[in-house]
């Protein structure tokens, strides 16, 4: 099968499963990678175990004025 001008073929595979599709755009294949990559991303979960507070070399010191 021929394809058409700025297509190619493009084979997919998922769950061990293969997909092949025919005449895929061209301009189309970085959008579907940029796509591909945020289902891929591990999920951002928030740290909810209690953190101390950072340690501080600083110290407070108090001066009295009389």
């Amino acid at each position: 099968m021929a394809n058409e001008p700025g297509t190619a073929q493009l084979t997919l595979q998922h769950n061990g499963n293969f997909f092949v599709v025919d005449n895929f755009p061209a301009d189309k294949f970085d959008e579907l990678k940029l796509f591909a990559q945020t289902l891929t991303q591990p999920a951002v979960v928030p740290n909810m175990i209690p953190q101390p507070p950072p340690s501080s070399s600083t110290q407070i010191v108090r001066c009295n004025s009389s």
